[in-house]
């Protein structure tokens, strides 16, 4: 669909997944595609490493195409700004992983 875009943001999720892994003294094991395994030495050092990898997946600014394309074939999480508005905020604008 977006090789070009597609490509490129494989490179940044796994820059992003390897720069944190020092930080949370993981090591990586293999990888296949977009998957990595991944040990570490203690379990809370794995979550806290999940959880800054979400954060950084969140925060990172991915292309604008590979996000609409997302946008139609996932489920889009809107929450209203508050309770007497019809308008939303948006919840999530990027892309994640499960981790």
């Amino acid at each position: 669909m977006f090789p070009d875009s597609m490509n490129a943001a494989l490179e940044d999720h796994d820059e992003i997944f390897r720069l944190l892994l020092a930080r949370f003294r993981g090591y990586e094991v293999k990888t296949e595609g977009d998957a990595f395994v991944m040990a570490f030495f203690t379990t809370i050092e794995a979550l806290r490493w999940c959880v800054a990898a979400q954060h950084a997946l969140l925060a990172h600014v991915w292309p604008e195409e590979l996000l609409r394309q997302y946008a139609r074939t996932h489920c889009a999480f809107a929450v209203p700004s508050d309770i007497t508005s019809s308008h939303s905020t948006m919840y999530q604008s990027s892309l994640s992983a499960r981790l």
